[in-house]
């Protein structure tokens, strides 16, 4: 196998067909943006007068490469046959393969040779918004095979990581289900108390009689649990959140924990330093889904984001009420189908029921023991995907710049020869 030293523009096309999308005669397109991508690896399928700015009309075919923070080897190949038209972002550097296999392509600008040499020029400072210029792709010098072994290790590289991506998804779908089973356990336990031999073990009527809460989502309770206004159970401390300037930020950083930085939780009163604290998130959609409301049991004097409650419990376990607030439907409490912001009021009317403080202590003991359990279970998958991640990129990266011969079983290493482009 022979291998040429060239320069990316020697081999691909820079497309750069900048269109007014209200001006298409159409009545959607295909929007590929950076924010849809991640989301949903999938473009946007928008109307067209409802995009703003100019974009790049896509032909079909094209590899287009992220401009923005290039670490992330964000690299799309634009179908063939388009079913409707299609624009991009102009966050990308979009190209047409000339002089190489298409499918190749997109493996080499996924290798980390090219990560790192655009990494290494990116023009601004802040990690957020790290961009390269087109030319720094495209004047690029990368070493390529003939054709027929740009092919053949695209092949090699579908089946690989087709296989390496099938892993994944088998490990992602685990996560969702281990995070099901973690929010069905939690909502069966802080509703209904204990397993019967748990609650058995620890001296508990392992078989309560029911009676009906008189909420519907909540249903039939223990008949010796009661249903309380959360704001008869904690105390919020909102009006205790000392605002810094970033001076004072940067002095107090080291010492306290860190929940945000628009502000620290201040022990003005003994009670206060120490105490046990529940944070809740106060704004955005995903704290109002069941599992996803962001209640942190904390403690001592810690920062504070300015979009959370601080609630310092008064007739309630810390830890119970914390597994309570994280499966609570907060729907319901919010003023207004269109808001997904949670007031104080609102929160003061979330109804969180209370069993005997003995039993709230058993029930947090028994959940903080198998949630751990499962949250361990979701990290070593979470580690295991990175791992098979980072193989996939090793992987490409050897194929493509030939350490391993894929066209040979003992990966013998690539000879080098004249360009002929």
């Amino acid at each position: 196998m022979t291998w040429y030293d060239v320069r990316v523009d020697h081999i691909v096309r820079e497309a750069r067909q900048v269109v007014d999308p209200r001006e298409l005669d159409y009545q959607v397109v295909e929007h590929y943006s950076i924010p849809s991508l991640e989301e949903t690896g999938q473009p946007d399928l928008i109307p067209p007068d409802e995009i703003l700015s100019n974009k790049q009309l896509l032909a079909g075919g094209e590899i287009m490469v992220s401009r923005l923070n290039p670490r992330k080897a964000r690299v799309i190949r634009v179908p063939d046959s388009l079913t409707n038209p299609a624009i991009a972002s102009g966050e990308f550097i979009i190209m047409h393969a000339t002089a190489v296999d298409a499918d190749y392509l997109v493996y080499l600008m996924l290798s980390e040779e090219v990560r790192q040499h655009l990494h290494s020029c990116v023009q601004s400072v802040t990690r957020s918004h790290q961009r390269i210029r087109p030319e720094h792709l495209l004047k690029m010098s990368l070493r390529i095979p003939e054709n027929n072994c740009q092919v053949a290790i695209a092949d090699y590289l579908d089946a690989e990581t087709s296989r390496i991506d099938a892993l994944v998804a088998k490990k992602r779908l685990l996560i969702e289900l281990l995070a099901e089973y973690r929010t069905a356990l939690i909502t069966e336990t802080v509703t209904k108390g204990l397993p019967p031999d748990t609650a058995k073990a620890a001296g508990l009527d392992p078989h309560p009689p029911l009676k009906p809460s008189g909420i519907n989502w909540l249903g039939n309770i223990p008949e010796h649990w009661t249903v309380n206004r959360l704001s008869r159970l904690v105390r919020c401390l909102d009006g205790n959140r000392v605002p810094l300037n970033s001076e004072q930020r940067s002095e107090l950083q080291g010492p306290y924990p860190y929940w945000g930085a628009n502000g620290v939780v201040d022990h003005l009163n003994d009670w206060l330093f120490d105490e046990p604290l529940v944070l809740l998130g106060e704004d955005g959609a995903p704290f109002f889904e069941p599992n996803k409301c962001v209640a942190f049991a904390v403690s001592g004097k810690i920062w504070v984001n300015n979009h959370a409650h601080v609630l310092q419990p008064t007739h309630i376990s810390q830890k119970f009420l914390t597994h309570n607030l994280n499966v609570t439907d907060y729907a319901a409490f919010i003023d207004g189908s269109t808001r997904d912001k949670l007031t104080q009021g609102d929160m003061n009317a979330i109804p969180v029921l209370a069993p005997p403080i003995e039993e709230q202590i058993a029930i947090a003991a028994f959940l903080d023991e198998h949630t751990e359990h499962i949250d361990t279970l979701s990290d070593r998958l979470e580690s295991a995907i990175g791992l098979l991640q980072e193989y996939r990129t090793s992987l490409i990266t050897a194929a493509v710049t030939g350490d391993i011969n894929v066209s040979e079983p003992n990966h013998t290493p690539a000879a080098t020869g004249d360009t002929p482009y």
